[in-house]
């Protein structure tokens, strides 16, 4: 058993990939059967060869299937991101595989609301959803919003990622924002709070024992002549 805590930056980057690798094979099947079987979306072979700047938003005849994607993407998110660790001890499908989990600060379960915290920083559509009704007003302007919110969540990632790396207790961004932690499966913390305790009683066994020894009182180490004492008759 792991008792104490141990590295998990290598378990903590390939659950990461795995998890988006999940993620995207869902979301990639819902648009597919949301999209292709609605009838919504009309493809121009000769405008997706044509026009570098072409995106799938060009694609989609009805705005409402394009709001219906972001909304489904969102709870889809949710769903492996929150639900899946809100039951499963703090662990996401890659965490499960690579046997590593989310706690609170004190390495107990995570609670649901930090959960949330994780995810925003995580992932973007927590932030794209809210603005989503311009889909129907400004396609445009729902793109460029969705581009800018993407591009500010990948410096995001990276920061969070080298933070993992680099600080000792391999908290990213959204940990200290959710005030979480990522530990081996194992990990137990009154096991290390108990190899704290033992350490600090040894230390201070230690002390005991010099200021023991130098004591100049000490009856043992100290011998008195009658002679050497200025008070005597």
């Amino acid at each position: 058993m792991q008792d104490v805590k141990k590295s998990v930056k290598l378990e903590r980057v390939v659950a990461i990939i795995i998890d988006m690798i999940i993620f995207g094979i869902i979301t990639s099947i819902v648009t597919f059967i949301l999209t292709f079987t609605s009838g919504a979306v009309v493809i121009d072979f000769d405008d997706i060869l044509n026009n570098p700047n072409f995106s799938f938003a060009d694609m989609i005849d009805n705005p409402a299937i394009l709001f219906l994607q972001a909304l489904i993407n969102t709870v889809i998110g949710i769903f492996l991101l929150v639900f899946i660790p809100h039951k499963a001890n703090g662990q996401t499908l890659g965490k499960m595989l690579m046997r590593i989990k989310a706690t609170d600060e004190l390495g107990r379960k995570p609670e649901l609301k930090q959960l949330f915290k994780r995810a925003i920083l995580l992932y973007p559509y927590y932030l794209t959803l809210p603005l989503s009704f311009l889909i129907f007003v400004n396609l445009t302007a729902y793109i460029t919003w969705d581009t800018i919110v993407s591009s500010i969540m990948f410096f995001i990632y990276i920061i969070a990622f080298f933070m993992v790396i680099a600080r000792v207790d391999m908290r990213g961004l959204h940990d200290l924002f959710a005030g979480t932690q990522v530990v081996h499966v194992n990990y137990d913390p009154d096991a290390e709070l108990k190899e704290a305790a033992t350490q600090a009683k040894s230390w201070a066994d230690v002390d005991d024992e010099t200021a023991d020894n130098d004591d100049p009182w000490d009856k043992e180490d100290t011998k008195w002549e009658k002679e050497d004492d200025p008070w005597s008759k």
